[in-house]
């Protein structure tokens, strides 16, 4: 049993996703590496962090897409849907954060499965697994769209600059 889970592991699935979700953890410690000056540019101005953030999600989406025919025009704008749309995700509840997240990854997972089986005419359940990605997009989007109006609508900041990039954290 060992020896099949260990085949399994060396010949069909991809190591990718391990090797950046740990390059991820570690590229926290590379931090230190900066200048002072530039970590405290990093540490204390918001605008620098979401402008980073932004480019990094840039870089990620070009990533999924490079073997497409999108251009860079359409990648830049898919870019800026999906950073406003986390913008407002970082705003709602938690809970609504986790749910959302666990929607998204049950959208992801169903997307992984017809992109793998979408050679094999024989599976019938395709459809239906496309539709159930299709929708829990919209959902996680629309979800998202609520909780953040809610947030807006209760908030005590006095302008969209306070409600979109302020990071404080009041009750610590």
């Amino acid at each position: 049993m060992y020896n099949n889970i260990v085949k399994l592991y060396m010949g069909t699935i991809s190591k990718g996703p391990v090797f950046l979700f740990v390059l991820t953890l570690i590229a926290n410690f590379l931090f230190y590496l900066f200048s002072c000056d530039l970590r405290q540019l990093f540490n204390y101005n918001i605008h620098i962090k979401w402008i980073v953030g932004y480019f990094v999600l840039f870089f990620v989406v070009f990533l999924g897409n490079y073997q497409g025919n999108k251009t860079m025009k359409y990648l830049a704008f898919i870019s800026i849907f999906y950073y406003i749309w986390i913008i407002a995700l970082m705003k709602v509840h938690p809970y609504i954060f986790f749910l959302v997240m666990t929607i998204l990854s049950i959208g992801f997972m169903t997307d992984l499965y017809v992109e793998h089986h979408s050679n094999n005419p024989e599976n019938h359940h395709l459809k239906r697994y496309e539709k159930i990605h299709e929708i829990s997009n919209y959902l996680a989007l629309f979800i998202t769209l609520v909780a953040f109006i809610y947030y807006y609508i209760h908030s005590d900041k006095s302008n969209i600059n306070d409600i979109l990039f302020n990071t404080k954290c009041e009750k610590m």
